[in-house]
């Protein structure tokens, strides 16, 4: 399964990933990661992490949000949305919004017409630094491990 992994540490702000977000013809303008200083020349970007277990799924009371087989929450269904805003509420990262002018809840679904054609979601794709990628869960997994090693040791020599 593919996931999406934030590296706050590479995100240097600018904003590429909100502005291709927000072309996206089926965003309908609307930009569905957000990137914010989150104190001098520190940034973090906030996108829906398809949480494994997703709350916004289980307390939408329309059920207007699903999880697909391939691990996608997807944003909520048009025709079932109540707008009620229990999934922004409970999202751990922040990331569904109400958009004012539909009255539906927004998020990111991970391009799935780029998906279809085997291409990375646009974000992941035009991040300069990396701090975005689409990546199998078990590569990120590995190379978490790595990365805590190598803190490790830098801070810790052995003697």
């Amino acid at each position: 399964m593919k996931i999406l992994r934030i590296d706050k540490r590479r995100c240097i702000g600018c904003m590429a990933c909100a502005l291709i977000c927000k072309q996206v013809k089926s965003h309908k303008g609307l930009e569905l990661i957000y990137v914010e200083e989150v104190s001098r020349g520190e940034w973090a970007p906030t996108v829906c992490m398809h949480c494994q277990q997703a709350p916004c799924v289980n307390v939408c009371p329309a059920e207007a949000i699903v999880k697909l087989p391939d691990g996608v929450v997807k944003r909520a269904e048009e025709a079932k949305c109540l707008a009620c805003r229990n999934c922004y509420l409970i999202c751990p990262f922040g990331a569904p919004k109400i958009d004012e002018r539909s009255k539906l809840m927004v998020k990111c679904d991970l391009c799935p017409e780029r998906r279809a054609k085997g291409l990375l979601p646009y974000c992941a794709t035009i991040c300069p630094t990396g701090a975005i990628r689409y990546e199998e869960s078990v590569e990120a997994s590995i190379e978490r491990r790595e990365e805590a090693a190598q803190r490790l040791l830098r801070a810790r020599p052995l003697t």
